[in-house]
């Protein structure tokens, strides 16, 4: 292989891709038609993916393939030293067959008992039904089995959602706050036996296997208790959505210091931009638009603190998970998340910015903040080896 620029798999049919493999082990940036195999055991970002049957698009892939050779050929190594490498391969076979025992669907059960179940909640408030009807497509099509549609509005028009899928479960509650409304689908989550457990956010949206492949990495991962896939704009650019955990400066100068410069620089670290956002890595805090999480993890840590009732419930509870577990970005895939920042155009939704800002300082500390210090510096001194 060491011979070829690009490696072309233009199977119609295919089992287990030995060949890609292959490939992966010589770093070749890989071309796959899209086949559903290939798209669940293959991620996009270490790939070129062509529709099968169509010449023009086979041309595309290649060329694009061969302009992104480095890039490609990084991700794919990295790909395959991460998942399968002869250790990680006999460790994924041993996390399926402990996790299986008996073949069956995405829900393993044994004597009644659920071994292996993927969960998912979303809140809404009066959001409009065709709105939510994206994520709860990519919800039901993956291998999420149950997903449950909290709904705070004022009144249960949404109820007719109940009838997009036999995954979903619509339940109507009082507006306790984002958190709070999360935390009934958690509980049903903890009652179900699930083993992991999505949060969320109503404009959010993906293509493929993403719930499939942070599965896999978490049973691989058993020391992660959280991870989020790379964020994207609906334009492909990236959110930075990775952070430290936040001084007052980080988030009220933010904010209320309009000098580029400064923001500029405090965003390169406090967002971690220099990391490139290519690499799987810990960091202390991660966005709550997409929380996969281990669902003994969230039992342990007793889900999100409701006293947030909108904002900073997901930096809260990172951080909890964080003192009992790993929490981890993983870019080799990705979801869409058409990020609005309600409260830099809303005063009702500033108020409740500020007022839940304010509160997570009151339980972690403005100034001192030992924890903080010594995670953060944890963090910078890891990833400064990455490099």
């Amino acid at each position: 292989m060491k011979y070829f620029d690009v490696y072309a798999l233009c199977s119609h049919t295919e089992g287990y891709p030995l060949a890609f493999i292959e490939a992966a082990a010589a770093k070749l940036p890989v071309v796959c038609s899209d086949i559903p195999v290939f798209k669940s055991i293959i991620p996009e970002e270490c790939s070129c993916f062509f529709r099968l049957g169509n010449i023009d698009s086979l041309c595309d892939a290649l060329v694009c393939a061969d302009k992104r050779a480095d890039v490609l050929s990084e991700k794919v190594y990295a790909y395959y030293l991460h998942y399968l490498v002869r250790g990680k391969m006999a460790e994924n076979y041993m996390a399926l067959y402990n996790r299986v025992l008996n073949t069956g669907s995405a829900s393993v059960e044994k004597n009644n008992k659920i071994l292996f179940m993927i969960t998912a909640s979303i809140v809404v408030y009066h959001t409009a039904a065709h709105e939510l009807l994206r994520v709860i497509n990519c919800a039901v099509r993956s291998a999420i089995e149950i997903l449950y549609i909290i709904d705070n509005s004022s009144n249960d028009s949404l109820r007719e959602l109940k009838d997009v899928s036999e995954k979903i479960v619509y339940i109507h509650s009082e507006n306790l706050g984002y958190g709070s409304g999360h935390n009934i689908g958690i509980r049903k989550a903890v009652e179900k036996g699930a083993t992991y457990h999505a949060v969320l956010n109503p404009d959010i949206y993906w293509n493929d296997s993403v719930i499939e492949a942070l599965s896999h990495f978490m049973d691989l991962n058993s020391d992660c208790g959280l991870v989020m896939p790379r964020i994207l704009y609906p334009d492909g650019s990236i959110q930075y959505l990775c952070k430290l955990l936040p001084t007052p400066m980080d988030l009220f100068g933010r904010r209320f210091i309009p000098i580029r410069k400064y923001q500029e620089r405090s965003a390169d670290r406090y967002e971690l931009h220099f990391t490139g956002y290519d690499k799987v890595m810990e960091v202390p805090s991660l966005s709550g638009c997409f929380m996969f999480m281990r669902v003994d993890v969230l039992k342990k840590v007793n889900g999100f603190d409701e006293r947030f009732f909108m904002y900073a419930e997901d930096l809260d509870l990172c951080r909890r998970i964080g003192e009992v577990s790993k929490t981890m970005f993983y870019p080799m895939v990705a979801v869409y998340h058409e990020y609005e920042k309600g409260s830099y155009k809303n005063r009702k939704l500033l108020k409740y910015h500020l007022c839940s800002v304010i509160k997570y300082f009151n339980k972690w500390g403005w100034i001192f903040d030992k924890k903080r210090i010594l995670r953060n510096k944890e963090c910078l001194d890891a990833l400064s080896q990455k490099k």
